[in-house]
């Protein structure tokens, strides 16, 4: 039981050291993309930002999958400073199987403490993402089917032609304030039942198109897909304003669909403003669960950006645009991966046996202890017959820091005695458990390898 326990705190807490900086950079990143590809609409905008909450969700679980692209990056800086050692032979030292570039330690307690409340954040949130979707089916199956006179079904007919969206089916909803769409597989737009007779056609016409574009990019399926993907990551206060963010890019790049299908982003601006007008004087209620013509940005900023004028790019100018954001993105997301911070998972120490045994701790939590460490020499006789591979050694470190007993577990017989050798010398800071200094058993890494 307290192995599964020290296992689930190490998975949660070392999720949330790596997300705690990687959302950051990445929210950077993605902020100067769109502000290098601001001419290319708002569609692009949502995409960036959309990618970049993914990157973030999946990043502080891959970069401690993937170890290996920090090894690479530490193979190819040696290589760079010192080749010579690669020619004729090269020593790397992991202590133990973390590999993480830097390591911090909690108490049993402490640690359990805060992964348990980063669950239970991330379980409120995915309770709350349930119930929503359970009003959601719940609005839908009391809503009441439309009939729509010849009029308004010939406008609406034509609009769905102009959008080229499949007709959806179209409902009305005593509890709605605005038009909202939802629905997955089968998108449902509803309706206030009065807002076809209080409407003029245009505004009609302008909140229709809006929802329809919302159809047309098959956006409240994303919008779940990313709420989804969100939640490890509610605890972080930046999370809010990227989600932010991408709902604002959302409702624009759904205005500027809709106002190219009207033919006059002008005067869809001023049916935007009357529907807002319209909605505010029913008090209106939020509907986290639906997709809504208000429910996401201030107003101002839609209409700034339907009434802006923008000068258009060149097709090269656009091109190198396109790839210089790439590249950074790509470059972003390669840094959080490569990168990872780590939480020793003995930092609730497992006890051998016995009141004097030595407390078994991760390699990656004494890496950070070392106060003198001695390099091992490749033995030139290992190196003349190409013999290369790792040496694994077990260590127990007394209380003041020195090897008291080292073993080897396995690795080459010509290479034992060097790693041996080295490793003797080394010298740690006291390991301290409850304020005192303890003798601990961990193991250390030798790796010999030789340049191809």
């Amino acid at each position: 039981m307290r192995a599964t326990q020290t296992f689930v705190d190490t998975v949660v807490l070392n999720y949330a050291l790596n997300a705690a900086w990687q959302l950051p950079v990445l929210f950077c990143a993605a902020w100067a993309a769109t502000r290098m590809l601001r001419r290319e609409g708002q569609a692009m905008e949502q995409r960036i930002w959309g990618a970049a909450l993914f990157v973030a969700a999946i990043a502080p679980a891959a970069s401690a999958a993937w170890p290996s692209l920090a090894e690479l990056a530490t193979f190819l800086t040696s290589l760079q400073r010192h080749p010579a050692a690669a020619k004729n032979g090269a020593v790397t030292i992991h202590t133990g199987p973390a590999w993480t570039h830097g390591s911090l330690s909690f108490t049993g307690p402490l640690a359990h403490a805060v992964s348990a409340g980063l669950l239970f954040v991330t379980a409120c949130f995915a309770l709350r993402l349930l119930w929503s979707m359970v009003q959601t089916r719940r609005l839908a199956r009391e809503a009441k089917a439309l009939v729509l006179s010849a009029d308004a079904a010939a406008r609406w007919k034509q609009l769905c032609i102009s959008l080229r969206v499949r007709p959806p089916q179209i409902a009305t909803s005593a509890t709605l304030s605005g038009p909202v769409v939802l629905g997955v597989m089968r998108p449902m737009l509803l309706l206030p039942p009065e807002l076809l007779s209080e409407l003029s056609a245009d505004e009609f016409t302008a909140a229709m198109a809006h929802e329809l574009a919302h159809v047309r990019r098959r956006d409240f399926a994303l919008h779940l897909v990313m709420q989804i993907a969100a939640l490890p990551l509610r605890w972080h206060p930046l999370l809010w304003l990227l989600l932010a963010r991408i709902e604002q890019s959302r409702e624009a790049a759904c205005d500027a669909i809709a106002a190219d299908a009207l033919q006059g982003s002008q005067a869809y601006a001023r049916s935007l403003l009357k529907l807002a007008a319209w909605i505010g004087e029913r008090n209106p209620t939020p509907n986290p669960h639906a997709l809504g013509l208000f429910e996401s940005g201030p107003l101002e900023r839609r209409i700034m950006l339907l009434t802006e004028r923008t000068s258009t790019l060149s097709r090269r100018s656009s091109l190198l645009l396109r790839v210089g954001a790439a590249t950074l993105l790509t470059a972003s997301c390669a840094a959080a991966m490569a990168l990872h911070l780590g939480v020793g998972a003995a930092a609730a120490p497992h006890q051998a046996s016995g009141p004097d045994a030595p407390i078994s701790v991760k390699g990656g939590v004494m890496a950070g202890q070392i106060l003198t460490k001695v390099a091992p020499i490749y033995p030139p006789d290992a190196k003349v017959a190409k013999i290369q591979g790792s040496v694994v050694l077990d260590a127990v470190i007394a209380k003041d820091g020195t090897i008291r007993d080292l073993k080897v577990i396995s690795g080459p017989d010509e290479l034992q005695h060097s790693a041996m050798d080295a490793v003797k010398q080394w010298v740690y800071k006291p390991y301290l458990l409850n304020g005192n200094p303890t003798e601990v058993e961990t193991k250390i890494t030798i790796n010999y390898s030789l340049a191809k």
